[in-house]
């Protein structure tokens, strides 16, 4: 009797095992099968934003070359027919953009067959005394290269004057004399004017980049006029940029 109840007793505790596993495997999630979905997804999202980009950059690579091949079309507009003449030149160092020194320039271009400015032969700058704009203040800054400057279809050009020295009569912010390094890039801007950056390397009186100053965040400019003749330059406001020239003309209209 005893051994019959032993008995039911463990084919019952088997089959409460057997249910407990049962419901085990039916109820827990499998975690190997979810990550190998989720691996899935993820693989299917990644290739799905691959294509999505490869067709955004293949969209914004035909719209750019559009933009260049209408850019291609267009024409460029004619060189305004600059000829040699005097020039009022105010150059306004990095230092102290609303100090300029004032230079009275000749200025030798080369005129192309069809009345377009072609070439810069030479520019010869005659500084001239902060007390009396009428007055020169010494040694002119001359521009005089081998092979003369282009002026280029869009109107700029790039003259490398080298090292040069200017009277501290003409240095308006400190009276010292100075010794740089000069390039002037710029552009026709019309008929009678010229305009655009300074550039190059100051020695003296101490040593300091041209260009741009971490000090004052400014950029050297400059501007040139042509002047008709006689001029007293007293009464003239020295041009230092291109915007100063763009307010001229505007005043003029």
């Amino acid at each position: 009797m005893k051994n019959n109840q032993c008995l039911s007793q463990l084919k019952f505790l088997q089959l409460l095992i057997a249910s407990f596993l049962t419901l085990s495997l039916t109820a827990c999630p499998d975690p190997q099968g979810q990550y190998e979905a989720f691996n899935e997804r993820r693989d299917e999202t990644i290739t799905a934003r691959a294509e999505i980009n490869m067709a955004g950059e293949m969209m914004a690579g035909e719209m750019m070359a559009g933009e260049m091949m209408a850019g291609e079309m267009e024409e460029p507009q004619p060189i305004p027919q600059i000829s040699s003449g005097t020039f009022l030149f105010g150059l306004a160092p990095n230092l102290n953009v609303n100090k300029p020194m004032t230079f009275v320039a000749e200025v030798e271009i080369e005129v192309n067959a069809d009345g377009s400015a072609g070439q810069i032969i030479s520019m010869n700058l005659d500084p001239r005394t902060c007390e009396d704009l009428n007055v020169s203040a010494g040694d002119p800054v001359v521009f005089s290269p081998d092979e003369a400057t282009p002026i280029a279809a869009d109107g700029y050009f790039s003259a490398d004057f080298g090292r040069q020295i200017v009277a501290g009569t003409a240095n308006c912010i400190s009276g010292s004399l100075i010794e740089a390094e000069i390039q002037l890039d710029g552009r026709v801007f019309n008929e009678t004017a010229l305009c655009g950056e300074m550039n190059g390397m100051l020695y003296r009186p101490y040593p300091a980049d041209l260009g741009y100053s971490e000090i004052t965040m400014e950029r050297s400019t400059f501007a040139a006029i042509k002047l008709e003749g006689n001029e007293d330059l007293s009464t003239l406001e020295i041009p230092k940029n291109c915007d100063d020239i763009s307010t001229l003309f505007a005043n003029e209209e």
